[in-house]
């Protein structure tokens, strides 16, 4: 009776099983590799995003370093321009200066112009007013008795 299984023939089955798996396995890995570099999902996509994104980090960098070069030199010129109106500022700050201290003078020599002249004055005024005074209660107590005497009389 022959052998239905012999060595080799396990051998032969378990080439063959080897085989199958082998070829699964591949069928299987295969696959994985196309949805790793796949541009929709997996790392192809993650690829192509980071990508973008170097991109616009880099575009933004570039825009960022032309505007502060810009605002560099534009803050230099205003720099620039403030040191060269300094000088005008102090010499104007120099003359108000000087304005305000002749002021003060002028108005210190009124003052005293004014209490030489004004005091005297406001003596004189005075005086003046008080004789005025005098004059209207003599003239007050004049009518009086002349009208007490037109009564008396009349």
């Amino acid at each position: 009776m022959p052998e239905l299984l012999t060595a080799d023939h396990i051998f032969d089955i378990a080439l063959i099983f080897i085989s199958g798996f082998a070829v699964f396995y591949c069928w299987l890995l295969s696959r994985r590799l196309k949805n790793l570099q796949s541009l929709d999902t997996g790392l192809g996509a993650s690829i192509v995003s980071l990508t973008d994104a170097i991109k616009k980090t880099n575009q933004a960098a570039m825009e960022a370093r032309a505007s502060t070069v810009e605002t560099v030199k534009t803050l230099k010129d205003l720099l620039r321009d403030a040191e060269d109106a300094l000088p005008q500022i102090e010499a104007r700050l120099e003359s108000l200066r000087y304005s305000q201290r002749n002021a003060q003078n002028k108005q210190d020599e009124l003052n005293a112009i004014l209490e030489k002249s004004v005091d005297p004055a406001l003596q004189n005024a005075k005086a003046t007013s008080q004789s005025l005074l005098q004059i209207v209660t003599e003239i007050k107590k004049f009518e009086a008795k002349t009208s007490s005497k037109k009564s008396k009389e009349g």
